[in-house]
């Protein structure tokens, strides 16, 4: 059985309720100024297939760079010569069954490899964050009477303090990342490159979004929205006595489009970087299994599949609502038509009564 609700968290949730029965139609409609705003679902699906080939991009094309790189450096007098260097990438094992062309120069350098994503990520999630960062100003005016701050620094300030989380969040992240089973000994620039690349993932565009909350009484909406969209869940109980004993599902609570747009792609590189870690573990002695790149390339993956969920998500529930509101509309027209007939009727009768 869950443990019962703070008494705290029930607080805000009756604020925050509150707010959200206050906007204007749906749970992700508001009011700013004298109009309303609507979360833009065709914007966003499109920004997030932009923002899907910039992160393909970063991981796939951009370490090839690298070759150029160290051919324009020499002219530039600020590396060494490169006549001494292979003019091809070699690998380093897995030499009787080469792998594609495609993946040799991923997976001749690691470093290099995450160095040159981890740059494409950091303008790919400004870019990104700065729009999720947009909508939710537009969305936070009627939440103001419920106690929430509205983040008044500039778009300069957010990314500063965005960049600035992400590193901190790095790291948090590398220590956890060793408990859970990356090397200790060895790999050490591996494990917080990929640690920093997970933080530019997720924590990046979600402090860009909704900032970092005040520790103070007047921070409470904002630390209390991040509980609910990241941490708190929601028990869903089965009729049955026996089955919760068994297995109580769980779910997590982003209620409008917004937040679904900006939880489920978090929880999407989570679930994508988990399952990366399951070709680490198999003997095919293949370059490309090479911590870290499976989880870097799943958890980007999963990133990706996380917003497009969130997409069908929030047309399903539009669907489902419009329909609704069909069979509500059809249902109140013909119970007003029949009303009508039915005073039609009565209007006869009385006449044929006088009639008579």
């Amino acid at each position: 059985m869950p443990r019962p609700e703070p008494a705290f968290a029930r607080r805000w949730r009756h604020k925050f309720n509150a707010a959200l029965d206050r906007q204007t139609g749906s749970t992700t409609t508001v009011k700013e100024g004298s109009e309303a705003f609507i979360f833009p679902l065709a914007q966003y699906i499109s920004l997030h297939l932009i923002l899907s080939g910039f992160l393909l991009f970063s991981l796939g094309f951009l370490p090839r760079s690298q070759a150029w790189l160290d051919g324009i450096l020499p002219l530039l007098k600020i590396a060494p010569s490169a006549e001494t260097k292979p003019a091809t990438l070699k690998q380093t094992i897995s030499a009787d069954r080469p792998e594609h062309l495609f993946l040799t120069p991923l997976t001749a350098n690691i470093n290099v490899t995450l160095a040159w994503t981890i740059g494409g990520l950091v303008v790919s999630m400004i870019w990104w964050g700065a729009h999720l960062r947009r909508w939710w100003v537009a969305s936070r005016t009627a939440e103001r009477a419920a106690g929430s701050q509205v983040e008044r620094d500039n778009t300069v300030k957010a990314a500063q303090k965005a960049l600035l989380a992400a590193v901190a969040g790095s790291f948090i992240l590398y220590p956890l990342l060793v408990i859970l089973g990356a090397p200790i000994t060895s790999h050490v620039v591996q494990t917080y490159l990929f640690a920093l690349h997970f933080s530019l993932l997720t924590i990046l565009p979600t402090v860009y979004a909704l900032g970092i909350p005040s520790l103070y009484e007047a921070g409470s909406f904002e630390r209390y929205r991040l509980t609910r969209l990241f941490c708190e869940l929601e028990y869903v109980h089965s009729l049955h006595p026996l089955a919760i004993a068994v297995l109580t599902p769980a779910t997590f609570r982003p209620r409008t489009q917004l937040e679904r747009a900006t939880v489920y792609p978090v929880f999407g590189a989570l679930v994508g970087a988990w399952f990366g870690v399951i070709p680490l573990a198999l003997d095919w002695d293949r370059p490309w299994q090479t911590w870290p790149l499976p989880p870097v390339l799943t958890s980007i993956i999963g990133f990706i599949i996380g917003g497009l969920a969130s997409f069908m998500h929030s047309i399903t529930v539009e669907a489902v609502e419009a329909s609704k509101a069909a069979v509500t509309t059809q249902a109140e027209a013909e119970r007003a038509e029949q009303e009508r007939n039915g005073e039609k009727s009565k209007r006869k009768k009385r006449k044929g009564g006088k009639a008579a």
